[in-house]
């Protein structure tokens, strides 16, 4: 597209040129009008190609954009997959690495909210209470409450 362009415009430019090589030899008034019509047709055709090439070039750059956002939606999602859906105490979900997914990396929680928006946030531990262990999800403000590690109460009778 970039070539046939750049054809165009180098023909029309030589029209253009020849067409006021004609002109500058004084013919015919009748000749004069008709050469003014064929210059204005060719510099009109002239800008009409580069406003084509310039929204053909804003299309391709659109489609690459397009493309990333697409590698990068697929990437994540790739990434998510490596996670499963735990219950950490009864009516409490977290996503967990999958034990095969493991490997080196620190164990770590994601968000089930943010998980089912295809974002991944790492719950951050918020603090200890009776009720159990509080985990605070940053991007969305969830708590989570891990109520399987909630001090015994026997503990606080004595």
């Amino acid at each position: 597209m970039i070539a046939e362009t750049q054809t165009i415009i180098a023909i029309s430019s030589k029209i253009v040129d020849v067409a006021q090589s004609l002109f500058r030899r004084k013919i015919e008034s009748e000749a004069k009008k008709e050469l003014n019509i064929i210059v204005d047709s060719v510099l009109s055709l002239k800008f009409d190609t580069l406003a084509l090439q310039e929204k053909y070039t804003a299309i391709q750059n659109e489609r690459d954009e397009w493309k990333k956002k697409a590698q990068d939606r697929e990437k994540n999602l790739m990434n998510l997959a490596r996670y499963e859906r735990k219950e950490i105490a009864t009516g409490v979900f977290v996503r967990a690495l999958k034990p095969s997914e493991k490997g080196s990396e620190v164990e770590h929680w994601l968000c089930d909210n943010c998980y089912t928006d295809e974002r991944e946030s790492t719950l951050q531990w918020g603090s200890a209470s009776i009720e159990g262990i509080h985990y605070i999800c940053h991007r969305c403000k969830a708590e989570i409450i891990d109520h399987s590690k909630a001090p015994d109460l026997q503990d606080f009778a004595q």
